[in-house]
């Protein structure tokens, strides 16, 4: 599409005007209608407003979707997505007249209804996105000799060990990069940042000691428990790209049903004596219907009648 006051190719951000006649943005579009004769009168369209208003939508989503997503990248973002495709949602069924019509009303009716499958497009966006990974190494140190102490118990044992022998430099390498939930686990952003490490630690402990000391790639959990997990210990395949720890998993329930899974979650709901009891007993319900929402989009089934019980 061309616009037809500048001649510049129209993109997302397109508008027209009631007479089908197309403008790549709305400075165009003001400059034209005010300057030409005998242009439509918009303003009084009946359609204007609603127009106007899932356009002024469109564009803003466009805009932003992905990066409100990267905000909380660490703080379940899949609840986000879902929040955001339910959003979506009544967006949709706001404009049930024109999608039932296809449109088939004029130009701004045609281009509400355009919009309307735009935003399912973007539903299906919002399902498939993923974040961008930055792995981190992890390196377990609590095979390290501690004396006639045996083993050190956690990070403070470790760090007054440290300080006992003056090994300052390896304390100030390892004390603010100690792993939240595992203290004599530690985690590293860069491989020049390890190997500075791995040298600290073979002045203290011994090359012997240190050669046996392996570490690992690992993802910060994307639930909200700020875990750093070993990449080859989640199936993230099972999880459909997802990367949550073992507990974040139970609780947020990732990834979506395959549709034969989802067909038998909905009948063996469906064959509950009570809904309300069938909430009440399962723990993870609140996560449990997003997924089954999730899933319904994914395969195109349509939302059970208790889609929302216990949900509101």
């Amino acid at each position: 599409m061309t616009c037809i006051y500048c001649l510049k190719e129209a993109g997302a951000e397109y508008r027209v005007n009631a007479a089908g006649v197309v403008f790549c943005s709305d400075e165009c579009y003001e400059n034209y209608m005010e300057n030409q004769p005998d242009t439509p009168d918009d303003v009084s369209h009946p359609y204007i407003d609603t127009y106007e208003l899932i356009r002024f939508h469109y564009i803003d989503w466009l805009r932003n979707w992905e990066s409100d997503l990267e905000k909380v990248r660490f703080n379940n973002p899949q609840g986000k997505a879902d929040e955001m495709n339910d959003t979506i949602d009544e967006i949709i069924d706001a404009h049930g007249d024109f999608v039932r019509a296809e449109g088939d009303d004029g130009v701004f009716a045609k281009e509400i209804y355009r919009y309307v499958l735009k935003f399912e497009e973007l539903q299906k966006q919002i399902l498939d996105w993923r974040p961008e990974r930055q792995a981190v190494y992890y390196l377990p140190l609590d095979e390290l000799p501690a004396g006639s102490d045996g083993r050190f118990r956690n990070w403070r044992h470790f760090a007054d060990h440290l300080y006992g022998i003056k090994a300052v430099n390896l304390f100030f390498l390892l004390k603010d990069n100690v792993h939240p939930y595992d203290e004599m686990v530690f985690w590293f952003e860069d491989e020049a940042y390890l190997a500075e490490v791995y040298e600290e630690l073979a002045r203290v402990f011994g090359d012997g000691t240190v050669k046996d000391l392996e570490a690992f790639e690992a993802y910060r959990c994307e639930g909200s428990c700020g875990d750093y997990v070993v990449i080859e210990d989640i199936d993230r395949e099972a999880l459909d790209g997802w990367f949550y720890c073992w507990i974040c998993e139970e609780s947020y329930c990732p990834g979506f049903f395959s549709e034969e899974e989802l067909l038998e979650e909905i009948k063996k709901v469906d064959a509950a004596e009570s809904i309300q009891e069938m909430c009440q007993r399962r723990s993870n319900w609140f996560s449990y219907i997003p997924k089954i929402k999730r899933s319904c989009r994914r395969h195109s089934v349509a939302f059970p009648d208790w889609i929302d019980c216990g949900t509101a």
